[in-house]
């Protein structure tokens, strides 16, 4: 085998361009190269390819994480949409109003069986009026294919 090379699928640069493939060079027994850093946060496909004109092959368990300090140790649910709930519920410590699933925006080329993405409206503690309601935008990740669901992020926009 002559070179190797590395693509994260889904994962995109801040421009929400999908990042290029890159080369590993071996040494010894392993092959080293540096990833890119995705723009989002989450579970990327592992693809390899030996040349630019060979089929790339890939596998359902491997993977890389990219996630926030402790998202592992949060709890996981089989919903995902629980995900968003148990955000509203322990981090923003509000009442949930809604809850509905909103569709990724263009830049997003995220695995869909890997990210959900909700939109929540909640109560802030202590504040049940209508005009006190805030929004936010959920996503929950799975750690692998038929694996269980986490919260990954809250952000103001999708």
């Amino acid at each position: 085998m002559g070179g190797l090379e590395v693509l994260l699928d889904g994962a995109t640069d801040f421009g929400g361009r999908q990042v290029a493939w890159r080369s590993l060079r071996k040494v010894g027994n392993a092959w080293l190269g540096t990833l890119p850093v995705p723009a989002l946060r989450g579970v990327y496909p592992i693809v390899l390819r030996v040349d630019d004109h060979a089929p790339a092959f890939r596998s359902e368990r491997w993977l890389l994480r990219v996630f926030a300090p402790g998202t592992g140790s949060r709890p996981s649910f089989g919903d995902p949409a629980d995900a968003a709930r148990w955000w509203v519920r322990t981090v923003s410590r509000g009442t949930l109003v809604t809850l509905r699933a909103w569709p990724r925006p263009g830049f997003d080329r995220r695995d869909l069986r890997l990210h959900r993405l909700f939109v929540v409206a909640y109560s802030p503690p202590g504040q049940p009026g209508v005009d006190e309601r805030l929004g936010m935008f959920v996503t929950a990740v799975r750690d692998g294919y038929g694996g269980r669901w986490r919260f990954l992020e809250a952000t103001v926009v999708p």
